[in-house]
């Protein structure tokens, strides 16, 4: 059951109209119980009903888009997709970065809110409780991106991020590659990371292989840490010269392995082959060019903008779990 005004009056041991002065802000309140209440509504995580009403009295023509980060085309792509479905619908784009910060992402929730959007586009499927909390009561359609949740907060769109890791995986094992290691970027980035090393490991243990999981350092899912996944291969053929694959979570790390192994004078792909994920543009542009994972980035943001003005408009989504695929791209580097 949802949290209530009456829920936080008795856990903070005063009245419905204290609380009710506390969050209208008036300065009736002595200190001390306003303190009292504003923990008791931090620990329930309670969300006033008027919030809902407020967002429901009236269309604001907003959507909101929260993103990781527009650094890399990746989210870019995602916003451009959804901003081309939502402008011909009248309505405009409002985009925050969490810099992969999930707390940074709830205090973008409550502050989109405020404006009353019909709608918000997330990414991924990890949140705090409060989020869940704050979308739920404002009651306005919402979508999930890059993933590929089994139980949405409104809807997703996306794709199966382990499925895609273990087939590209699978892709350089039927080519013979048997020590095969896992460069990713830092694993508190995303738990999409996660989803990825778990097709490594799923496509390893399928084939009786070891696995050899190895953190980049930060800032290397961008393109100014190339130098530091080339750090990270190193490592990685010292602790195993006889290395013979590397699999990258993100194009980055992949391109940045690349340039390590022509600094160092490693033949890829005869000597070692290396896969990425998502498709860059810098992924096909460069000489080898990197097998990869191609995912749907533009489309992601554009069906779930499609299906968000849908929703605003009181349409029946038929499938609330929209999952778009993916395509193993092969090229020179496996």
């Amino acid at each position: 059951m949802p949290i209530t005004i009456k829920d936080v009056a008795a856990g903070a041991g005063v009245g419905v109209g204290t609380v009710s002065r506390v969050l209208s802000g008036s300065t009736s309140v002595s200190k001390q119980t306003r303190q009292r209440v504003e923990e008791e509504i931090q620990r329930l995580h309670y969300v006033p009903n008027s919030l809902a009403g407020a967002l429901s009295s009236r269309r604001s023509g907003i959507v909101a888009i929260i993103v990781p980060t527009l650094e890399q085309s990746i989210f870019a792509d995602t916003v451009d997709g959804a901003e081309s479905e939502l402008n011909v619908r009248n309505l405009q784009v409002m985009v925050g970065q969490t810099k992969y910060d999930i707390g940074r992402e709830a205090e973008l929730v409550k502050a989109f809110l405020k404006l009353r959007p019909e709608g918000l586009i997330l990414t991924g499927s990890n949140h705090l409780p409060i989020v869940h909390d704050l979308l739920n009561a404002a009651d306005i359609p919402v979508a999930e991106c890059w993933g590929r949740a089994e139980t949405p907060i409104g809807i997703s769109v996306g794709f199966d991020n382990q499925a895609a890791a273990r087939d590209i995986v699978t892709h350089m094992i039927d080519r013979g590659r048997r020590r095969i290691a896992m460069l990713c970027a830092p694993r508190h980035f995303d738990n999409r990371l996660q989803q990825r090393i778990d097709g490594y490991e799923e496509a390893m243990n399928l084939h009786g292989l070891e696995i050899d999981v190895h953190d980049s350092i930060e800032g290397s899912s961008t393109y100014s840490g190339f130098h530091q996944s080339g750090k990270v291969l190193d490592h990685i053929l010292q602790q195993r010269p006889d290395t013979d694959a590397i699999f990258c979570s993100d194009d980055f790390n992949a391109v940045g392995a690349l340039f390590r192994c022509q600094q160092r004078g490693i033949w890829v792909p005869n000597q070692l082959s290396i896969a990425g994920f998502v498709d860059l543009p810098i992924a096909s542009g460069i000489t080898p060019a990197v097998t990869t994972v191609r995912v749907p980035r533009w489309q992601i943001g554009a069906t779930a903008a499609r299906n968000l003005a849908a929703m605003a408009n009181g349409e029946t989504i038929p499938e609330r779990i929209i999952d778009l695929g993916y395509e193993i791209i092969v090229r020179e580097t496996t």
